[in-house]
């Protein structure tokens, strides 16, 4: 067999199709199939199923000559950072006795190896969720990652779950570690066929998984099988994730809990980054740091353990009395990650409130679909 494939198609395509070979997995594989003008290309481990096709030309294949074949998915995938990224015509060849494929361009020669004979895997049966723009699903996908609970002691418990949840117009993804929690409420284009609510919790190895650049323009379908969920991206390339059946985290409490603030500071993002920025490289060690709001003063001051203190710009002080509240530093970081104002407004019931709210301000307005809840640490 024959075929000739543009090599920026192909490594565009590789980038996705051989993202979950694992070799270390030994359900996973990957196989090339040659059909009709198409190469398709299909990768799985025990909790993925990645495919994406290319045109091929020339395509020469003898009588009863195979076109499915496994091959080594490290050398394939280490090939792909080789292969030009520009327009280049990539020839590949094997014959009926070799085991080996043979990919020449420009005075290049590389080789393949077939690793084994077997059937086609069927493609799960996905059905249709909705549209939704790349760019904003992978941006919510990304940001809620840094959140999601990877501790080992939590692997059972819902916190080391993406959540997800599709209704005809509304996308909502919630990610927290047991100390801060996000919840991104974005619009959603559902298919005709979604009636009822879907719900998915994806652990954070495979929701990662999904991550990609997306173009400005693209457009992803997203799809779910009783096993999966996933999406087909602008190129055709389909990403599949295994879901877990762990039940969803009930966090509506939490949520209702810190609605009743009845204090409140403005500041400005960018001041507050670089305050936990500096106090942690002065304070490496320690994970802690203080937030003391004086009334009288109208200031807002952070510190850490060891003195180091940094005052941070603050207005609209709207507080009842002056407090002093102990936050973990990486939880707080990790809870401005989807914020993307310049300002946001740090909101609290009372001195002891069991949860601290970070509402993000755009010109002056609340920005909607957005909760971010931190809960302080416990003198």
């Amino acid at each position: 067999m024959k075929i000739k494939v543009s090599s920026s198609d192909l490594v565009s395509m590789l980038k996705i199709a051989t993202k979950v070979f694992e070799a270390r997995d030994d359900s996973s594989f990957v196989y090339l199939k040659v059909d009709g003008e198409r190469l398709h290309v299909v990768s799985r481990c025990q909790s993925a199923f990645f495919s994406g096709s290319v045109e091929v030309t020339n395509v020469e294949i003898e009588e009863n000559e195979a076109n499915i074949y496994y091959v080594d998915g490290d050398v394939l995938k280490r090939l792909s950072g080789i292969f030009p990224a520009v327009p280049t015509k990539l020839e590949f060849e094997v014959n009926k006795d070799s085991r080996v494929f043979v990919i020449k361009y420009t005075g290049n020669k590389f080789k393949l190896q077939i690793v084994r004979d077997t059937q086609e895997v069927p493609k799960p049966k996905i059905a249709p969720l909705g549209m939704v723009q790349g760019t904003e699903f992978m941006t919510v996908l990304n940001s809620l990652l840094k959140i999601v609970d990877n501790n080992p002691d939590a692997q059972e418990h819902p916190s080391s779950c993406l959540h997800l949840v599709f209704s005809k117009d509304k996308m909502k993804s919630m990610a927290t570690d047991r100390f801060a929690l996000a919840e991104l409420t974005k619009e959603f284009s559902g298919d005709d066929s979604l009636e009822d609510e879907e719900l998915f919790l994806l652990k954070h190895p495979q929701a990662s998984l999904l991550s990609k650049v997306s173009g400005p323009a693209e457009v992803l379908q997203l799809v779910s099988s009783p096993e999966y969920f996933g999406y087909i991206d602008g190129n055709g390339n389909l990403a599949l994730v295994g879901r877990t059946d762990l039940d969803p985290l009930q966090y509506q409490p939490i949520k209702d809990m810190a609605s009743n603030a009845e204090n409140s500071i403005v500041l400005e993002i960018a001041d507050l980054k670089d305050a936990l920025s500096t106090i942690s490289k002065l304070s490496a060690v320690n994970d802690s740091i203080i937030i003391t709001v004086d009334k009288d003063e109208q200031t807002c001051k952070t510190s850490s353990i060891a003195g180091d203190e940094i005052i941070i710009p603050v207005r609209d002080v709207n507080i009842d009395e002056s407090i002093t509240v102990n936050f973990t530093r990486s939880v707080l970081q990790e809870a401005l990650i989807p914020v993307d104002t310049d300002d946001a407004r740090l909101e609290w019931g009372s001195s002891d409130a069991r949860i601290y709210r970070l509402v993000p301000i755009n010109n002056g307005v609340d920005e909607e679909g957005i909760f971010i809840g931190v809960v302080p640490n416990v003198e």
